[in-house]
């Protein structure tokens, strides 16, 4: 059964280097999880992350790939570095709540989302973040499960209240809280 676990956390905080290892652990594994990231393709053409003008591109970028993401995730299992809660984050600390109702309206929900809390000496703003991140996966309806260390801080698992965790999906999510 395919999964979908979506990465989400404020920039800097080490999911990218997370995924990787555990990209590379289900490889060696032979299981075959495909990584995706959120926003890659814009980020390449317009640098500037604080305005209007980036949530506006970021949101378009966005509603592609969730229209694809849709229709491909119930042949594979996903990996993504960031989902649309990132998105409604950021609109919503940088004062655009417009364009995040208009992201939240055609979202891909991925399954699970990985929480990223890092520590505020090592990335700044990271408890506003945090603060914002749970604030809006309450709001999405995700639904706190357990919780773990990383590198840099601990990261929460939430999940879709329909979601089952299966002893496959427990392993799984078992590999993330260990890397």
């Amino acid at each position: 059964m395919p999964y979908s676990i979506a990465f989400v956390g404020v920039d800097g905080a080490g999911k990218t280097t997370l995924i990787n290892k555990i990209h590379k652990m289900f490889w060696i594994a032979g299981w075959e999880w495909r990584v995706k990231h959120q926003n890659g393709f814009m980020k390449r053409f317009y640098k500037h992350q604080h305005s209007r003008k980036w949530e506006y591109l970021n949101h378009i970028e966005l509603r592609i790939k969730n229209w694809l993401w849709k229709r491909r995730v119930s042949m594979h299992s996903y990996l993504f570095d960031r989902c649309y809660i990132c998105s409604l984050v950021y609109a919503n600390i940088e004062g655009h709540p417009d364009i995040a109702q208009k992201i939240r309206k055609k979202a891909f929900k991925p399954s699970i989302i990985v929480l990223f809390e890092p520590v505020e000496e090592l990335v700044p703003r990271a408890y506003e973040f945090t603060r914002e991140y749970k604030k809006v996966l309450g709001e999405e309806g995700y639904v706190y499960f357990r919780k773990g260390n990383h590198l840099f801080g601990r990261i929460t698992f939430w999940k879709q209240p329909e979601t089952q965790i299966t002893p496959l999906l427990r392993y799984v999510l078992s590999i993330i809280g260990s890397v």
